[in-house]
């Protein structure tokens, strides 16, 4: 599993590499029998990709509380969502996928790099 919670290596290195990790955003709360089951399959696909999960528990922001309360758990990777509520490891893996292919942002850094 890759997750912040579970982070035990402290050197340096292994926290830089850590942190360069993409990261699945996991939208939760406490008592949520869905979200249980969910996080055991993310938590594979995540392993596959060599992601990160990172569990948000909606119940220590209202603003989260408000946006996911009816439809947790929620998936999210680089801004999209791969799904939510009763998840399906076909499910999040099309969708992860769908993402990766995708073109992202332009890399700022190359803007106007091709003038000649």
């Amino acid at each position: 599993m890759i997750s912040r919670q579970t982070q035990g290596n402290s050197s340096n290195e292994t926290r830089r590499a850590f942190d360069l990790m993409e990261k699945i955003s996991f939208y939760t709360k406490s008592e949520c029998p869905l979200c249980d089951t969910g996080f055991a399959k993310l938590e594979e696909l995540a392993q596959r990709f060599r992601l990160e999960i990172e569990k948000v528990d909606i119940e220590t922001d209202a603003h989260l509380f408000r946006l996911y309360r009816y439809r947790v758990p929620v998936a999210v990777f680089r801004g999209e969502e791969l799904g939510w509520g009763r998840l399906s490891a076909g499910g999040l893996e099309r969708r992860l996928e769908q993402i990766l292919a995708s073109p992202g942002p332009e890399n700022p850094s190359q803007v106007g790099s091709d003038e000649t």
